[in-house]
């Protein structure tokens, strides 16, 4: 392991050799080598022999008694090894048994030798007590959250080594205290080894950590009444900054613009039969980000006014769904008597959850209502428009539906809707663009829709 005479290559030769049939100890010196004398050790009884080297010093010890001291000159080198039971040119070999080698990579004091050798008897090493070790912090964490966790230890001039599975360390892992990043949700084990500077002795302890996150996020609604009037069946945009006042989460860094409308409902049908409601449809149409929502300016002439409720999903990204809804009211008069809710007459599903988009086109909206009987394509509404018109259509059953603009020259301008839809009433929202985003010019238009073997096509004029 060590050469202490660069000059000569002499290294340690420790439990002497075989050639005289003795036992020594022997260790280099400037000008020859030094060795114990026969008997102190050669008696074919087991004794513990020590050799060390602190700075220029030389010490011999058997069983824990010093026997000499020598003083040595010269530096230590790597470039020879450390010899065992042999001559370091390899001609004898030691006769006898050798076990239970410990080396220590600083000089022992003579209590702790003294103590070595009580402790293990005679040829035995000592115990090693490892040190008592703790590890404290933050548990359960959020995913992705960075904590502090801190070893104590009774270990006298402790030297620590962090590792951990299931996050990372950020910086020193060799201190009292480390910083660690939590990874996703489950378990992360948080070890320690810790190594006595007077004993050498190490203990390594691990801290099985929960990463969790069990809360929903919060969404505190805007307070403000939001009342729609005069009833002129026209489309009021209702935006996220009108529903949400503020959120919050345990874990997650969120914003309101994090929020999706999930779903809005109203208490009076669609259009139910009797004056008021102006015979129109598409009453809720939800915006394709689902960050917002156009709601018609109409209730029944008979009723005690329309309620719109806005639902409100925000999610977390770890499993956790927080929901709120907003009023949105249309009075049946200016009287003061607010709206009344009578109930979910029917809804609109959003394509939307929570923070992430999941799929559909612009505007794409289901109405949970009673399922048509018939496969029908509606006339859309407004008509004439400019810049945006509704195509709605019916499907008494799940079909491959494909919904088309066409130019009066029959040449494809734009295709809305293309795959699986299920049964129920749908709607669509052409922004009078073609397929690449460009806006097409005023004119008189076509749309076809294709259900199975349904076939229907109406027109439809954009004026600018």
């Amino acid at each position: 392991m060590q050469s202490y005479n660069p000059a000569t290559g002499r290294g340690f030769v420790v439990f002497g050799t075989a050639m005289f049939a003795e036992s020594y100890f022997y260790a280099p010196h400037p000008s020859n080598w030094v060795r114990t004398s026969t008997s102190d050790f050669n008696d074919n009884q087991w004794h513990y022999l020590l050799i060390q080297r602190d700075g220029t010093t030389l010490r011999y010890y058997v069983d824990a008694v010093l026997l000499d001291v020598e003083t040595l000159a010269g530096d230590i080198t790597s470039n020879a090894d450390l010899l065992i039971g042999t001559s370091n040119d390899f001609l004898g070999f030691y006769v006898g048994l050798i076990d239970e080698i410990e080396l220590y990579n600083r000089a022992l004091t003579a209590s702790e030798i003294q103590s070595i050798y009580n402790a293990g008897g005679v040829g035995k090493c000592t115990e090693c007590t490892p040190p008592e070790v703790s590890i404290t912090g933050d548990d359960p964490v959020c995913p992705n959250s960075t904590q502090t966790y801190t070893a104590t230890t009774d270990a006298a001039n402790p030297a620590f080594a962090w590792s951990v599975a299931g996050g990372t360390i950020n910086g020193d892992n060799t201190g009292s205290s480390v910083s660690v990043t939590a990874g996703g949700v489950g378990a992360m084990m948080v070890s320690v080894e810790v190594t006595d500077g007077t004993t050498n002795c190490s203990n390594t302890v691990t801290h099985e950590v929960t990463v969790e996150d069990a809360e929903a996020p919060v969404i505190t609604p805007a307070t403000n009444p939001i009342m729609l009037w005069p009833p002129n069946h026209k489309y009021v945009t209702i935006n996220l900054s009108q529903c949400v006042a503020a959120v919050s989460d345990n874990c997650a860094d969120l914003t309101a613009g994090n929020v999706m409308i999930s779903k809005v409902t109203s208490d009076e049908p669609e259009d139910a039969l009797g004056g008021g409601d102006g015979n129109t449809e598409n009453d809720i149409v939800i915006a394709g980000d689902c960050q917002s929502v156009q709601l018609r300016s109409e209730r029944l002439g008979s009723g005690n006014g329309r309620v719109y409720t806005i639902h409100l999903s925000l999610n977390d990204g770890n499993g956790n769904v927080g929901t709120a809804t907003r009023l949105v009211t249309v009075p049946k008069s200016q009287n003061g008597n607010p709206a009344v809710d009578n109930g979910i007459a029917y809804e609109v599903m959003s394509d939307c959850n929570g923070i992430g988009k999941l799929s559909g086109n612009t505007g794409y909206t289901i109405e949970h209502e009673t399922l048509p009987e018939d496969f029908a394509l509606f006339q859309n509404y407004p008509n004439p428009f400019n810049p945006t018109t509704e195509i709605s259509f019916a499907l008494p059953e799940a079909s491959d539906v494909t919904l088309a603009i066409y130019n009066s020259s029959g040449q494809l301008v734009r295709l809305l809707a293309s795959g699986q839809k299920a049964a129920g009433r749908h709607s669509l929202v052409w922004d009078a663009k073609d397929q690449f985003g460009v806006p097409v010019a005023s004119g008189v238009y076509l749309y076809t829709l294709k259900a199975g073997n349904f076939v229907a096509q109406r027109k439809l004029i954009l004026m600018k």
